[in-house]
């Protein structure tokens, strides 16, 4: 994928405009499915193997890699993970010949706050969408890191006990689990939706071309990197693809990865599969009066044990900044984690009861 020339003439705003409008309408047009109360869709033991995809945006070199490294070796033959990193500078000298390895193909050289990080995170979504076997892609910058083990992340999101067994794995019902998506979203009308907000993306959106009658269907997820359902990173796909390039119009929008997800998403269905849960955690300056200064998470290093339990009572699984966290210190509290802790057999609890 090759970025295209900046800016775009007034012919090709309303091309693509025209190009989305038909895409809401369809999706509007389509009649809702309806699923009884209760009802197990599937079970996700039937699939021979499931592939939790990482797809890490860095810029040249992944200062986590070895906490991701041996995260990854919690996994098995059936229950797996596979590393998609997309590289800005991807011939840097700095980059790991592990991280080298699992370089897609393509880079877009996006700079900080780029529209072409949108590009380059479409690039890694069909990379791991290649793999059949992949169910949920983690969309993740190279200052995440997962908060949990890996079999531990499993349950979380999926119900499933890694290395439990066989039989253990054939009783445990899934309904629609493994497809979803797990974001924390907002509209323009809604209360989380600043003023910053509403000056740095959707009057810029409208300008560039988004049908300002379908507005009501533009998103914000905050934090921005998600964990994607299969169902979705296709539907993404599918949306940009029929709307001839619709990341080209995210020139100028602030954080732009940050709208763009949840907005195809909506787009393609609606956010059906969407959890409304945020699953990477990020804390910001809110109070800094320079409004521009807010925009740079805060930094946790040699803060790993002390914060990770609670924002895993928060709902996350992944958390920022980090790039100073070696393994050792990753796995004494990773380790030392009770697994009756940190509230996750509460939020089963909630979900079985549904």
């Amino acid at each position: 994928m090759m970025p295209p020339p900046s800016g775009m003439d007034d012919a090709e705003k309303a091309e693509m405009g025209a190009h989305i409008s038909r895409l809401i309408n369809e999706q509007e047009m389509m009649p809702q499915a309806k699923v009884k109360k209760g009802k197990k869709v599937g079970h996700a033991s039937k699939l021979e193997k499931h592939t939790l995809a990482v797809c890490a945006m860095i810029v040249d070199k992944m200062p986590t890699e070895e906490v991701w490294r041996a995260w990854a070796e919690g996994s098995d033959d059936s229950y797996s993970t596979r590393f998609f990193i997309h590289a800005a500078k991807p011939t840097s000298s700095a980059m790991s010949s592990w991280t080298r390895e699992r370089l897609i193909p393509t880079s877009c050289a996006p700079k900080w706050n780029d529209y072409l990080i949108v590009a380059g995170i479409l690039e890694l979504l069909k990379a791991a969408m290649s793999d059949p076997s992949v169910t949920h892609c983690v969309v993740v910058t190279e200052s995440c890191v997962p908060l949990m083990s890996f079999a531990e992340l499993y349950r979380d999101l999926l119900g499933i006990n890694v290395g439990g067994g066989e039989a253990d794995q054939a009783d445990q019902a899934v309904p629609t689990r493994p497809f979803k998506t797990y974001m924390s979203h907002y509209d323009v009308k809604s209360p989380r939706c600043t003023k910053f907000d509403s000056q740095s993306w959707f009057p810029k959106l409208q300008a560039n071309g988004f049908p300002s009658d379908k507005s009501g269907f533009l998103r914000k997820a905050l934090p921005g990197w998600s964990v994607l359902g299969r169902e979705d990173c296709e539907g993404i796909l599918r949306v940009d693809e029929r709307a001839k390039g619709m990341w080209k119009i995210w020139e100028g929008v602030w954080a732009p990865e940050e709208v763009y997800l949840p907005t195809a998403i909506n787009v393609h269905n609606g956010m059906k599969n969407v959890v409304e849960r945020a699953i990477n955690f990020a804390a910001w300056d809110e109070r800094n009066p320079d409004v521009t200064k807010r925009a740079n998470p805060f930094w946790f290093d040699g803060r790993f044990a002390e914060v990770r339990h609670q924002w895993i009572r928060q709902g996350a699984v992944f958390g920022r900044k980090f790039k100073d966290l070696r393994a050792e210190e990753w796995l004494r509290a990773v380790r030392g984690s009770n697994h009756e802790n940190d509230g996750r057999d509460e939020r089963e609890a909630k979900r079985q009861k549904r």
